[in-house]
Protein backbone atom coordinates (compact mmCIF):
# COMPACT_ATOMS: atom_id res chain seq x y z
CA UNK A 1 0.00 0.00 0.00
CA UNK A 2 2.81 2.38 0.86
CA UNK A 3 4.60 1.67 -2.42
CA UNK A 4 1.43 2.44 -4.40
CA UNK A 5 0.86 5.60 -2.36
CA UNK A 6 4.43 6.74 -3.09
CA UNK A 7 4.05 6.03 -6.80
CA UNK A 8 0.64 7.61 -7.29
CA UNK A 9 1.24 10.68 -5.10
CA UNK A 10 4.91 11.19 -6.00
CA UNK A 11 4.52 14.64 -7.58
CA UNK A 12 2.51 15.86 -4.59
CA UNK A 13 5.05 14.37 -2.17
CA UNK A 14 7.94 16.27 -3.76
CA UNK A 15 6.01 19.55 -3.67
CA UNK A 16 4.79 18.87 -0.12
CA UNK A 17 8.34 18.52 1.20
CA UNK A 18 9.41 21.71 -0.59
CA UNK A 19 6.54 23.54 1.11
CA UNK A 20 7.34 21.86 4.42
CA UNK A 21 10.89 23.26 4.40
CA UNK A 22 9.43 26.76 4.41
CA UNK A 23 6.74 26.05 7.00
CA UNK A 24 7.01 28.95 9.50
CA UNK A 25 7.04 26.78 12.63
CA UNK A 26 9.74 24.51 11.18
CA UNK A 27 11.89 27.50 10.32
CA UNK A 28 11.57 28.74 13.91
CA UNK A 29 13.15 25.49 15.13
CA UNK A 30 16.39 26.13 13.17
CA UNK A 31 19.40 27.45 15.12
CA UNK A 32 20.55 30.74 13.58
CA UNK A 33 24.05 29.55 12.68
CA UNK A 34 22.95 26.46 10.72
CA UNK A 35 21.89 26.91 7.05
CA UNK A 36 18.32 25.85 6.33
CA UNK A 37 19.26 23.04 3.93
CA UNK A 38 21.74 21.44 6.33
CA UNK A 39 19.35 21.85 9.26
CA UNK A 40 16.59 20.09 7.32
CA UNK A 41 18.82 17.08 6.46
CA UNK A 42 20.12 16.80 10.02
CA UNK A 43 16.60 17.10 11.44
CA UNK A 44 15.34 14.37 9.09
CA UNK A 45 18.13 11.98 10.10
CA UNK A 46 17.58 12.66 13.79
CA UNK A 47 13.80 12.27 13.46
CA UNK A 48 14.12 8.82 11.96
CA UNK A 49 16.64 7.73 14.61
CA UNK A 50 14.28 8.99 17.32
CA UNK A 51 10.87 7.96 15.94
CA UNK A 52 11.43 4.76 13.93
CA UNK A 53 12.06 2.47 16.95
CA UNK A 54 8.85 3.73 18.58
CA UNK A 55 6.83 3.23 15.40
CA UNK A 56 8.23 -0.25 14.73
CA UNK A 57 7.41 -1.27 18.28
CA UNK A 58 3.95 0.27 18.66
CA UNK A 59 2.62 0.44 15.07
CA UNK A 60 4.76 -1.77 12.80
CA UNK A 61 2.28 -1.67 9.92
CA UNK A 62 2.76 2.09 9.65
CA UNK A 63 6.56 1.75 9.75
CA UNK A 64 6.29 -0.69 6.84
CA UNK A 65 4.07 1.78 5.01
CA UNK A 66 6.70 4.53 5.37
CA UNK A 67 9.24 2.13 3.85
CA UNK A 68 6.87 1.55 0.94
CA UNK A 69 6.09 5.26 0.44
CA UNK A 70 9.83 5.89 0.25
CA UNK A 71 10.43 3.08 -2.26
CA UNK A 72 7.48 4.12 -4.40
CA UNK A 73 8.30 7.84 -4.50
CA UNK A 74 12.09 7.81 -4.33
CA UNK A 75 11.93 10.15 -1.33
CA UNK A 76 14.16 9.37 1.65
CA UNK A 77 12.56 7.58 4.60
CA UNK A 78 14.30 10.19 6.76
CA UNK A 79 12.12 12.94 5.28
CA UNK A 80 8.92 10.98 5.80
CA UNK A 81 9.88 10.27 9.41
CA UNK A 82 10.59 13.97 9.87
CA UNK A 83 7.10 14.85 8.71
CA UNK A 84 5.48 12.25 10.96
CA UNK A 85 7.51 13.18 14.03
CA UNK A 86 6.83 16.87 13.46
CA UNK A 87 3.23 16.24 14.48
CA UNK A 88 4.63 15.56 17.96
CA UNK A 89 7.31 18.27 17.87
CA UNK A 90 4.86 21.02 16.93
CA UNK A 91 2.53 19.85 19.67
CA UNK A 92 5.37 20.47 22.11
CA UNK A 93 6.05 23.88 20.61
CA UNK A 94 2.43 24.94 21.00
CA UNK A 95 2.97 24.86 24.75
CA UNK A 96 4.88 28.11 24.28
CA UNK A 97 3.31 29.47 21.08
CA UNK A 98 -0.06 27.73 20.68
CA UNK A 99 -1.28 28.19 17.11
CA UNK A 100 -3.13 24.95 16.37
CA UNK A 101 -6.73 25.94 17.03
CA UNK A 102 -8.69 24.35 14.24
CA UNK A 103 -11.23 21.67 13.18
CA UNK A 104 -14.91 21.21 14.01
CA UNK A 105 -16.53 17.76 14.25
CA UNK A 106 -20.20 16.78 14.66
CA UNK A 107 -21.81 13.36 15.14
CA UNK A 108 -25.55 12.92 14.53
CA UNK A 109 -27.82 10.29 16.04
CA UNK A 110 -30.22 8.57 13.64
CA UNK A 111 -33.07 10.72 14.98
CA UNK A 112 -31.15 13.89 14.04
CA UNK A 113 -30.71 13.13 10.32
CA UNK A 114 -33.22 13.23 7.48
CA UNK A 115 -31.83 9.91 6.23
CA UNK A 116 -32.43 8.22 9.59
CA UNK A 117 -28.82 7.06 9.69
CA UNK A 118 -25.91 7.72 12.05
CA UNK A 119 -23.78 10.39 10.37
CA UNK A 120 -20.74 12.61 10.89
CA UNK A 121 -19.83 16.01 9.44
CA UNK A 122 -16.49 17.69 9.87
CA UNK A 123 -14.23 20.55 8.81
CA UNK A 124 -10.53 19.70 8.89
CA UNK A 125 -8.80 23.06 9.36
CA UNK A 126 -5.10 23.65 8.93
CA UNK A 127 -2.52 25.89 7.29
CA UNK A 128 -3.05 26.77 3.64
CA UNK A 129 0.08 24.86 2.62
CA UNK A 130 -1.63 21.49 3.24
CA UNK A 131 -4.61 21.98 0.89
CA UNK A 132 -2.85 21.08 -2.43
CA UNK A 133 -1.51 17.90 -0.87
CA UNK A 134 -4.71 16.43 0.57
CA UNK A 135 -5.89 13.22 -1.08
CA UNK A 136 -8.68 10.67 -0.74
CA UNK A 137 -7.12 7.27 -0.06
CA UNK A 138 -8.50 3.73 0.08
CA UNK A 139 -6.50 1.27 2.20
CA UNK A 140 -6.72 -2.53 1.93
CA UNK A 141 -4.26 -4.05 4.43
CA UNK A 142 -3.66 -7.79 4.30
CA UNK A 143 -3.89 -8.07 8.06
CA UNK A 144 -6.60 -5.56 8.92
CA UNK A 145 -9.86 -3.86 7.96
CA UNK A 146 -10.19 -1.89 4.75
CA UNK A 147 -10.64 1.83 5.27
CA UNK A 148 -11.16 5.09 3.42
CA UNK A 149 -9.72 8.41 4.50
CA UNK A 150 -8.75 11.98 3.68
CA UNK A 151 -5.05 12.51 4.36
CA UNK A 152 -1.94 14.40 3.29
CA UNK A 153 -0.09 12.63 0.48
CA UNK A 154 3.17 11.88 2.40
CA UNK A 155 1.56 10.55 5.59
CA UNK A 156 1.17 6.87 6.51
CA UNK A 157 -1.66 7.88 8.87
CA UNK A 158 -4.71 10.13 8.72
CA UNK A 159 -6.70 12.68 10.72
CA UNK A 160 -10.14 11.45 9.56
CA UNK A 161 -11.48 8.26 8.05
CA UNK A 162 -14.02 5.41 8.04
CA UNK A 163 -13.49 1.66 7.84
CA UNK A 164 -15.46 -1.19 6.29
CA UNK A 165 -17.44 -1.66 9.53
CA UNK A 166 -18.67 1.94 9.30
CA UNK A 167 -16.52 3.14 12.22
CA UNK A 168 -15.61 6.82 11.80
CA UNK A 169 -12.73 8.58 13.60
CA UNK A 170 -11.67 12.23 13.30
CA UNK A 171 -9.48 14.38 15.52
CA UNK A 172 -9.41 17.99 16.73
CA UNK A 173 -6.15 19.08 18.38
CA UNK A 174 -6.18 20.64 21.85
CA UNK A 175 -3.42 22.72 23.45
CA UNK A 176 -3.11 21.04 26.84
CA UNK A 177 -0.08 22.94 28.11
CA UNK A 178 0.17 21.45 31.60
CA UNK A 179 1.34 17.97 30.63
CA UNK A 180 4.68 17.04 29.08
CA UNK A 181 4.51 14.96 25.88
CA UNK A 182 6.60 11.76 26.14
CA UNK A 183 9.16 10.97 23.45
CA UNK A 184 8.22 7.29 22.96
CA UNK A 185 4.61 7.88 21.90
CA UNK A 186 2.41 7.98 18.80
CA UNK A 187 0.81 11.01 17.12
CA UNK A 188 -2.95 11.12 16.56
CA UNK A 189 -2.66 10.38 12.82
CA UNK A 190 -0.97 7.02 13.51
CA UNK A 191 -3.37 6.11 16.33
CA UNK A 192 -6.35 6.79 14.05
CA UNK A 193 -4.91 4.76 11.16
CA UNK A 194 -4.18 1.82 13.44
CA UNK A 195 -7.71 2.02 14.89
CA UNK A 196 -9.30 2.08 11.44
CA UNK A 197 -7.44 -1.12 10.58
CA UNK A 198 -8.52 -2.83 13.79
CA UNK A 199 -11.74 -1.56 15.38
CA UNK A 200 -15.13 -3.09 14.51
CA UNK A 201 -17.03 -0.71 16.80
CA UNK A 202 -16.73 2.65 18.55
CA UNK A 203 -16.03 0.92 21.85
CA UNK A 204 -13.04 -0.93 20.38
CA UNK A 205 -11.60 2.44 19.29
CA UNK A 206 -11.82 3.70 22.85
CA UNK A 207 -10.20 0.57 24.27
CA UNK A 208 -7.35 0.84 21.76
CA UNK A 209 -6.65 4.51 22.50
CA UNK A 210 -6.86 3.87 26.23
CA UNK A 211 -4.05 1.32 26.19
CA UNK A 212 -1.74 3.07 23.70
CA UNK A 213 1.18 5.47 24.16
CA UNK A 214 -0.50 8.76 23.22
CA UNK A 215 1.80 11.57 22.14
CA UNK A 216 -0.48 14.60 21.90
CA UNK A 217 -3.65 16.18 23.30
CA UNK A 218 -6.83 15.74 21.28
CA UNK A 219 -10.60 15.58 21.15
CA UNK A 220 -11.34 12.61 18.90
CA UNK A 221 -14.82 12.11 17.42
CA UNK A 222 -15.94 8.48 17.18
CA UNK A 223 -19.18 7.06 15.76
CA UNK A 224 -20.39 3.82 14.19
CA UNK A 225 -23.53 2.62 12.34
CA UNK A 226 -25.25 1.67 15.61
CA UNK A 227 -25.06 5.32 16.69
CA UNK A 228 -22.56 4.66 19.50
CA UNK A 229 -21.03 8.13 19.37
CA UNK A 230 -18.73 9.95 21.76
CA UNK A 231 -15.70 12.20 21.96
CA UNK A 232 -12.46 10.88 23.39
CA UNK A 233 -10.73 13.70 25.22
CA UNK A 234 -7.16 12.74 25.98
CA UNK A 235 -3.63 13.75 26.83
CA UNK A 236 -0.59 11.51 27.16
CA UNK A 237 -1.63 10.65 30.73
CA UNK A 238 -5.44 10.86 30.80
CA UNK A 239 -8.32 9.79 28.59
CA UNK A 240 -12.09 10.05 29.10
CA UNK A 241 -15.14 9.27 26.99
CA UNK A 242 -17.44 12.31 26.69
CA UNK A 243 -20.91 10.98 25.87
CA UNK A 244 -23.70 12.95 24.13
CA UNK A 245 -26.30 14.74 26.25
CA UNK A 246 -28.60 15.16 23.24
CA UNK A 247 -29.08 13.44 19.89
CA UNK A 248 -25.80 14.91 18.65
CA UNK A 249 -22.34 15.60 20.00
CA UNK A 250 -19.72 18.05 18.74
CA UNK A 251 -16.12 19.04 19.37
CA UNK A 252 -13.73 21.85 18.52
CA UNK A 253 -10.34 22.48 20.14
CA UNK A 254 -10.81 22.65 23.87
CA UNK A 255 -11.70 20.12 26.54
CA UNK A 256 -15.30 20.05 27.80
CA UNK A 257 -14.97 17.41 30.52
CA UNK A 258 -14.19 18.58 34.03
CA UNK A 259 -11.50 15.90 34.33
CA UNK A 260 -9.36 17.48 31.61
CA UNK A 261 -10.22 21.17 31.81
CA UNK A 262 -7.50 21.68 34.41
CA UNK A 263 -4.72 20.83 31.92
CA UNK A 264 -6.17 22.80 29.01
CA UNK A 265 -5.00 26.17 27.77
CA UNK A 266 -6.27 28.88 30.19
CA UNK A 267 -9.37 30.55 28.77
CA UNK A 268 -7.82 34.02 29.22
CA UNK A 269 -4.43 33.24 27.60
CA UNK A 270 -3.38 35.72 24.89
CA UNK A 271 -1.26 35.17 21.78
CA UNK A 272 2.18 36.76 22.03
CA UNK A 273 3.83 38.87 19.32
CA UNK A 274 5.48 35.72 17.92
CA UNK A 275 2.03 34.66 16.64
CA UNK A 276 2.05 37.37 13.96
CA UNK A 277 -1.43 38.64 13.00
CA UNK A 278 -2.96 36.82 15.97
CA UNK A 279 -0.88 38.75 18.53
CA UNK A 280 -3.02 40.11 21.37
CA UNK A 281 -6.03 37.89 20.60
CA UNK A 282 -7.40 35.42 23.14
CA UNK A 283 -6.09 31.99 22.16
CA UNK A 284 -9.26 30.10 23.05
CA UNK A 285 -11.61 32.63 21.43
CA UNK A 286 -11.99 30.70 18.17
CA UNK A 287 -12.58 27.24 19.62
CA UNK A 288 -15.16 28.47 22.15
CA UNK A 289 -16.98 30.56 19.53
CA UNK A 290 -17.10 27.74 16.99
CA UNK A 291 -18.34 25.30 19.63
CA UNK A 292 -21.13 27.70 20.64
CA UNK A 293 -22.11 28.50 17.04
CA UNK A 294 -22.42 24.83 16.11
CA UNK A 295 -24.37 24.03 19.28
CA UNK A 296 -26.89 26.83 18.71
CA UNK A 297 -27.57 25.74 15.15
CA UNK A 298 -27.81 22.08 16.12
CA UNK A 299 -30.29 22.94 18.90
CA UNK A 300 -32.42 25.13 16.66
CA UNK A 301 -33.18 22.43 14.07
CA UNK A 302 -34.86 19.09 14.65
CA UNK A 303 -33.30 17.10 11.79
CA UNK A 304 -30.55 17.77 9.25
CA UNK A 305 -30.48 16.95 5.55
CA UNK A 306 -27.21 16.69 3.62
CA UNK A 307 -27.65 20.25 2.32
CA UNK A 308 -28.27 21.51 5.85
CA UNK A 309 -25.11 19.79 7.07
CA UNK A 310 -23.20 21.51 4.27
CA UNK A 311 -24.75 24.83 5.29
CA UNK A 312 -23.65 24.30 8.90
CA UNK A 313 -20.06 23.54 7.87
CA UNK A 314 -20.12 26.69 5.68
CA UNK A 315 -21.37 28.93 8.52
CA UNK A 316 -20.01 32.51 8.70
CA UNK A 317 -22.28 33.91 11.37
CA UNK A 318 -19.59 34.49 14.03
CA UNK A 319 -17.63 37.73 14.27
CA UNK A 320 -13.88 37.44 14.13
CA UNK A 321 -12.39 40.48 15.86
CA UNK A 322 -10.87 41.81 12.66
CA UNK A 323 -9.20 38.51 11.72
CA UNK A 324 -11.20 37.28 8.74
CA UNK A 325 -13.30 34.19 9.55
CA UNK A 326 -11.08 33.01 12.38
CA UNK A 327 -14.05 32.37 14.65
CA UNK A 328 -16.32 30.92 11.95
CA UNK A 329 -16.99 27.24 11.32
CA UNK A 330 -15.90 27.85 7.72
CA UNK A 331 -12.45 29.39 7.81
CA UNK A 332 -10.22 31.13 5.30
CA UNK A 333 -8.35 33.64 7.38
CA UNK A 334 -4.70 34.79 7.31
CA UNK A 335 -3.28 31.61 8.89
CA UNK A 336 -5.84 28.79 9.12
CA UNK A 337 -8.28 27.59 6.49
CA UNK A 338 -10.89 24.86 6.25
CA UNK A 339 -8.58 22.61 4.25
CA UNK A 340 -11.23 19.94 3.66
CA UNK A 341 -14.86 19.43 4.60
CA UNK A 342 -16.61 16.08 4.75
CA UNK A 343 -19.91 14.35 5.52
CA UNK A 344 -20.16 10.58 6.05
CA UNK A 345 -23.25 8.37 6.20
CA UNK A 346 -22.02 5.48 8.35
CA UNK A 347 -24.74 3.07 7.23
CA UNK A 348 -25.03 3.65 3.48
CA UNK A 349 -21.30 4.41 3.10
CA UNK A 350 -21.94 7.63 1.19
CA UNK A 351 -19.47 10.49 1.54
CA UNK A 352 -19.53 14.13 0.43
CA UNK A 353 -16.07 15.71 0.40
CA UNK A 354 -14.74 19.13 -0.60
CA UNK A 355 -11.22 20.54 -0.55
CA UNK A 356 -10.73 24.13 0.57
CA UNK A 357 -13.29 26.29 2.39
CA UNK A 358 -16.73 24.65 1.97
CA UNK A 359 -18.49 27.97 1.26
CA UNK A 360 -16.38 28.33 -1.90
CA UNK A 361 -15.88 24.75 -3.08
CA UNK A 362 -18.21 22.03 -4.32
CA UNK A 363 -18.82 18.84 -2.35
CA UNK A 364 -18.26 15.74 -4.50
CA UNK A 365 -20.36 12.67 -3.72
CA UNK A 366 -18.42 9.41 -3.27
CA UNK A 367 -19.93 5.96 -2.90
CA UNK A 368 -17.55 4.02 -0.66
CA UNK A 369 -17.11 0.40 -1.68
CA UNK A 370 -14.88 -2.21 -0.11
Amino acid sequence: MGFQQGQIFRESLVKAFDAFKNYPDIRKLRPKLIPQGIFFLLAAKKSRKWFEPTLRKLAPNQAERIHGISDGSGISQNLIYLLCSTELLLTKKTYDIPIIDACTSISYDKTKTERGHAMVSRNFDYRYMVVPHLRIRKNSPNNGLQNYDVTASPLPGTFNGINEKGVFIGTDEVSAIKEVVPNNALPASILIQESLEYATSSQEVFEYFKQQHRGSSNSVMVNDPSGDMFVMEYTSKRIIKRSPLKNYIHATNHFISEELKEVDMPSNAIYTKTAGPLAGIRIQESTYTRYQTAGLRLDSQEVFSIDEMKSLLSDHSATSNGILDRNCLCRHGPIMTSASSMIFDLESMDAWISFGSPCKNEYIHHKITF
